[in-house]
């Protein structure tokens, strides 16, 4: 098999591991989606183009099969996630020996996350919360701070820090267990 070719295997299985890991967390209504780590891991092995493959492609099957297709404009923060993980690949900080490098990428991916977030919810679904798991959080934010818009990106940021970062360190030791060696921390 030819190096593209075990490219796209990887992109299937970092699209299987997406799916898997939000089909458990809907399933189970938790409040996280756990839905980038296969992103990061295409990223890692097979560039930017492969971790954007990855994060599109699931986008597209979760909104057919699990979220509907009004879901399908969530690809945008895939795009997103694909960047900021070969940027922080790039630079040598995924790395589970560097765990205060490896905190900062998740925190960062979170935020910058979170933003992208808030503007496509705000701009295609209104300032609610769509789904069920993060609407306690949403209506604890609404209660603490009396606005919608405040209470949609403070839910989000919460969120995706959490879920981002956790994402990106179950990336980080997959690829570690896979035997790929870090870059260089820079």
């Amino acid at each position: 098999m030819n190096k593209f070719g075990k490219y796209f295997i990887i992109a299937a299985l970092g699209i299987a591991l997406n799916y898997l890991t939000n089909w458990i967390a809907v399933s189970l209504s938790f409040p996280l989606f756990l839905d980038t780590w296969g992103t990061s891991i295409s990223t890692i092995f097979g560039g930017w183009p492969f971790g954007l493959f990855t994060g599109v492609a699931y986008n597209l099957i979760s909104a057919a099969t699990l979220r509907g297709w009004e879901a399908y404009i969530w690809f945008l923060p895939s795009i997103l996630v694909a960047a900021l993980t070969w940027m922080f690949w790039q630079r040598g900080w995924i790395n589970i020996k560097r765990f205060d490098k490896l905190f900062y990428a998740g925190v960062s991916i979170g935020v910058c996350n979170a933003i992208l977030v808030t503007i496509i919810g705000l701009s295609f679904f209104g300032s609610q919360e769509t789904y069920p798991a993060l609407v306690p959080v949403f209506n604890r934010f609404v209660e603490i701070f009396g606005s919608e818009r405040s209470a949609f990106f403070l839910e989000h940021l919460a969120v995706e820090i959490v879920d981002k970062t956790i994402s990106i360190f179950l990336a980080a030791y997959a690829i570690n267990l896979l035997g790929v060696k870090p870059r260089r921390v820079r």
